[in-house]
């Protein structure tokens, strides 16, 4: 996004956002309803890999959204549409293949193959030409991931049998519901208040969400690591072990979410930080908001997972369905009682407290009958 940004024109740049969004969906819905799920029954069967037939469908199946929705978009050049279509599929599989390593604990093939693909993105910086249009630069991006499957093929071991799908089919749909549910409590409360009136606060929470992105980043990491190592690891075969690194794991990102908030709140308190678009009141706010949102996301999302590798998907499920539940009502009745602003204070508040309510608690008692046992 910010080479993007230091590129294009206006329009481009929104064209790009729309198509990464959506790329980005496609992405997620891979994971959650195949690549995770298989990664967790691995725990279970240790025949859980997914095989390329069930990757290429979903691939393709990712790629067909990306196609429909650049047409939406305004994407017409038959040209263009194959070209991004085709490429597609391309980043789709790479992620296939890293959750293959990562089933095998070949992790250190994931790393290789993850770094030179942020140095073919970086090298689209110097050369104005692949990044100066949303589609150019997005099929460029989606190319890129053939180096990354070059290595991956190269460090992962060839599998004569896997489990099949039907055998975590249920833990699959249960997680899809989970992402669904999730993007829908991320993205559609900010899309459907812009639509009912501007507010400089939307445009804060934007921003603050951009400057947590490496926070995130680093949750989504436990989040795999944790994963990785429940699946794989004879050290967190036994569920106490699991549930003690798991909570060791939630405390320390919680520790490192604090002081991260922290540091962002007195950074923008500073007197020479300043937007010319947002005032310093808002940008507090706005941080202040996201970034208590982010800690306690971080904190008590680790025990999801927990949750997800215990087998106790319906508990971790039904939490997300009840968080997004809350929030989206408190969003509503916000904005009845005094407009966009107090909508979305008390949207994200809602979403503070709820967090550990609907993911610590039940995942304490659950804890509490495994370590009975």
């Amino acid at each position: 996004m910010l080479i993007a940004a230091s590129k294009m024109t206006g329009d481009q740049l929104s064209l790009f956002a729309l198509l990464t969004i959506t790329a980005g969906i496609a992405f997620g819905l891979n994971r959650s309803g195949l690549l995770q799920p298989a990664l967790v029954h691995l725990r279970k069967d240790p025949r859980a890999f997914v095989p390329f037939r069930y990757a290429i469908t979903s691939a393709c199946a990712g790629a067909v959204i990306i196609g429909i929705s650049a047409v939406v978009l305004g994407v017409t050049a038959p040209f263009e549409m194959c070209v991004l279509v085709s490429t597609a599929v391309l980043p789709l599989l790479a992620d296939w293949l890293r959750f293959r390593c990562i089933s095998t604990d070949d992790r250190w093939w994931v790393a290789v193959s993850d770094a030179m693909r942020l140095v073919l993105v970086l090298l689209a910086l110097p050369v104005s030409a692949l990044a100066s249009t949303a589609v150019g630069f997005q099929i460029y991006l989606q190319a890129s991931a053939v180096l990354s499957i070059g290595i991956l093929v190269v460090g992962t071991r060839r599998l004569r049998e896997w489990a099949p799908y039907r055998s975590y089919a249920h833990a699959a749909r249960l997680q899809l519901v989970d992402y669904l549910v999730g993007q829908a409590n991320a993205t559609l409360p900010l899309l459907v208040l812009g639509a009912l009136g501007p507010s400089t606060l939307i445009a804060g929470i934007r921003l603050a969400q951009t400057i947590f992105g490496p926070l995130n980043l680093v949750a989504s990491a436990a989040v795999v690591h944790l994963l990785a190592d429940g699946a794989t690891r004879s050290t967190h075969s036994e569920d106490n072990a699991l549930i003690a690194s798991g909570r060791n794991l939630s405390v320390r990102l919680g520790a490192t979410s604090l002081l991260y908030v922290v540091a962002v709140v007195l950074f923008v308190r500073l007197p020479w930080v300043e937007f010319s678009a947002l005032d310093s009141q808002t940008l507090l706010l706005s941080v202040s908001l996201v970034g208590a949102v982010a800690l306690v996301s971080g904190w008590s999302g680790i025990h999801s997972i927990i949750l997800r590798l215990l087998e106790e998907h319906v508990i971790a499920t039904g939490g997300r369905i009840a968080l997004v539940i809350g929030s989206i009502c408190a969003f509503a009745i916000g904005y009845a009682a005094g407009g966009v602003v107090v909508s979305i204070i008390a949207g994200m508040l809602t979403s503070v407290v709820l967090y550990p309510l609907v993911f610590i608690v039940p995942a304490e008692f659950v804890y509490r009958r495994r370590l009975r046992s």
